[in-house]
């Protein structure tokens, strides 16, 4: 009897559990040169329905001498064929209080997938337009190495 119950739970619990499908991805390598003041990395994402739900990162990767323990952006956004820029103001929490990286190490590189937006539906059009510059007070940060966009559709 507790092996039935058990076994329902566990069926249960997997059909409850939401996976994650990658439909989006927008990466801005620097090539080793750093990012500067003067990189705008400019994308178009394409969500492939209005239907789905989606979660969206930020992918930072940098190396792991990164002096600081967040990290500012500067983010422009709007639906294709808009004219009308939203604006944003991102501080991205990279470290603990600490001093130890929030992201996987590997080879003196920091890697961090940082959710945020959870379960975003695109209104009445799939396509949206997306800029972004660093905010930090320095005109090239050179740790950086790359910077993107993740995009995962909820699957129940």
């Amino acid at each position: 009897m507790f092996r039935k119950i058990w076994a329902c739970v566990m069926m249960l619990f997997t059909l409850a559990c939401k996976r994650e499908e990658q439909v989006i991805l927008l990466i801005k390598d620097f090539n080793g040169k750093g990012w500067t003041l003067h990189d705008t990395i400019m994308w178009v994402a394409n969500f492939p329905d209005t239907f789905s739900a989606y979660n969206m990162y930020y992918y930072l990767r940098m190396r792991a001498d990164y002096p600081y323990y967040n990290f500012y952006l500067f983010l422009w956004h709007k639906r294709y064929g808009d004219t009308l820029w939203m604006k944003d103001t991102v501080e991205l929490i990279l470290a603990d209080k600490m001093g130890n990286w929030l992201g996987s190490v590997k080879n003196n590189i920091v890697e961090n997938k940082i959710l945020f937006r959870r379960n975003f539906r695109p209104s009445t059009t799939n396509k949206y337009v997306i800029k972004v510059v660093h905010g930090l007070r320095m005109d090239t940060v050179k740790e950086v190495i790359a910077f993107g966009v993740i995009g995962t559709r909820v699957v129940n």
